[in-house]
């Protein structure tokens, strides 16, 4: 066969050829472009500004309402809280970056609310599941108003709130340990000369069955006996306090409190639906 030197030299699938050349100069370096790429999503994301990350969670935090929101999505602060109707104060967040590769919101939370009130906790937020542990809460008495309202009562003292687990699935309790401790509980009421002292109480809550949080109510030894239950589920509350004068001395203060029981003290019912029940339905 004829031999054509100038068509081998000029043929584009030689080894000098401008493709050969540009499939080499991919292969060396679309490696290092991908990796720049990377690096610098990787950068956009942790640099991400916190308004940004709180529009694109909003539903998944909800009912909690941010505004006046500074600084990163990873170590961020909200001036204005609310969760529901109910302000919060300064809400401020120290969240994992990694966690969301994973599917999941891992963070720190801490609150500062007015009356020098306090609360931390640690949060995790997976797609049907929220797991709060560690949470320390010191709160003031009025924190309680609003399982007091139907009894007309006011609230005051210092409330000291643990709570070591809470676990929710789609939104029902499934786990929940934790105490309450109210300090000096005293109850304030529009027809009373003098508040109801109640001395020092305690909560302890456990669960029940999914959905149902019950609760055993203890003094510490103070003027009253009180002693009592809770019981709390997606509809609402029934809280039920039976109090009595260990001075009889003091059992005639308590003749405005509650309903008269056969033993000379008195119990205070407390029930209602859930606030937000009663403004969704």
């Amino acid at each position: 066969a004829p031999h054509h030197p100038a068509h081998s030299r000029s043929c584009p699938c030689g080894a000098h050829s401008p493709i050969a050349a540009m499939l080499a100069l991919t292969r060396r370096w679309l490696p290092l472009a991908l990796a720049c790429c990377v690096a610098l999503t990787a950068l956009a994301y942790l640099r991400m500004p916190a308004r940004t990350a709180v529009a694109m969670l909003q539903q998944r935090i909800d009912p909690l309402t941010l505004d006046d929101i500074h600084g990163s999505a990873w170590n961020g602060e909200s001036r204005i809280t609310f969760f529901g109707t109910h302000a919060l104060g300064r809400m401020g967040w120290n969240a994992d970056p990694l966690a969301l590769f994973t599917g999941a919101i891992r963070t720190d939370l801490r609150f500062d609310m007015p009356k020098n009130q306090r609360m931390d906790a640690h949060v995790e937020r997976r797609l049907h599941a929220l797991e709060v542990t560690g949470l320390r809460a010191d709160l003031v008495g009025g924190a309680l108003r609003r399982f007091f309202l139907r009894a007309r009562l006011l609230p005051i003292g210092s409330l000291h709130l643990e709570v070591e687990r809470a676990r929710f699935d789609d939104g029902i309790p499934v786990a929940v340990t934790g105490r309450a401790s109210w300090r000096q509980a005293t109850l304030v009421g529009p027809r009373t000369r003098l508040p109801y002292y109640l001395g020092d109480l305690r909560i302890d809550f456990f669960m029940d069955r999914p959905g149902v949080v019950l609760g055993r109510i203890s003094d510490s030894g103070g003027p009253m006996q009180v002693d009592g239950d809770v019981k709390a589920d997606l509809i609402g509350y029934r809280i039920a306090l039976r109090i009595k004068a260990r001075d009889p001395r003091l059992a005639q203060g308590l003749t405005r409190l509650g309903q008269s029981q056969p033993d000379g003290g008195r119990l205070l019912v407390l029930q209602d639906a859930w606030w937000w029940k009663r403004k969704h339905g």
